[in-house]
């Protein structure tokens, strides 16, 4: 403890306190103060955050050229827009993008006259995709997201020229046997054959096949196993 000393002092005159001195010391408290800082916070747990792996192809790809197809050779710019026309323009390995769906396994046909063309994929487990009610979708993951009715058009499908039908799975598509129909459904005015292109795409490798198909034909144009 600090002292401080304080001193009174009487100095009498000669004669009235006899010259007398009174001295006296009083104590100061100390104040100490402690500040203590909180414990760090424990750590009851961890989270971790993790990237779902991409689809892990099952296969390759290796059609087999079903009746009168051919392999079709089309063309890319890297500087190209893509446009709905069922090939890759853009050369980034995708095919119609921003248009419709694209994944793992794609099939996309186009096609340039009035008629009314339909794409049907038979899946590994025979399951039918095409335009029907109950058909767009397969339990296998593939689906059918794009119908085109060339002339024979309604206001909500308004496409006469340039047409296009669409089917893809986004996830890994099952393993076995695949086939791939056109069906001239509906001439639309349009006389005689239709010419068309059936570009295949799986993990950004396309290959394309041409054909011709009457009006009220179905023809099965490839088919291969995964």
């Amino acid at each position: 403890m600090k002292k401080a000393v304080w001193i009174v002092a009487l100095v009498a005159l000669p004669g009235l306190f006899g010259g007398c001195f009174v001295r006296g010391y009083a104590t100061v408290p100390t104040v100490e103060a402690h500040v203590v800082a909180p414990p760090p916070p424990t750590i009851v747990g961890s989270v971790s955050v993790s990237t779902p792996p991409p689809p892990t192809i099952v296969g390759t790809l290796s059609p087999v050229v079903v009746g009168t197809a051919q392999a079709y050779t089309t063309t890319c710019n890297p500087n190209a827009a893509e446009v709905l026309n069922g090939i890759d323009d853009n050369c980034n390995g995708m095919v119609d993008e921003g248009f419709v769906g694209t994944g793992t396994l794609q099939f996309a046909l186009s096609w340039a006259s009035t008629a009314d063309l339909d794409l049907h994929v038979f899946d590994p487990h025979g399951f039918e995709i095409d335009y029907e009610d109950g058909q767009r979708a397969s339990p296998s993951g593939g689906q059918l997201d794009r119908d085109d009715r060339g002339a024979c058009y309604t206001e909500e499908d308004p496409i006469v020229t340039d047409n296009s039908e669409n089917v893809y799975w986004a996830g890994n598509p099952p393993g076995g046997h695949y086939s791939v129909h056109v069906h001239n459904y509906d001439a639309c005015n349009s006389y005689g054959a239709t010419t068309f292109v059936l570009t295949v795409l799986m993990g950004g490798e396309a290959q394309a096949f041409q054909a011709t198909v009457q009006p009220g034909e179905d023809t099965e144009v490839i088919s291969f196993d995964l």
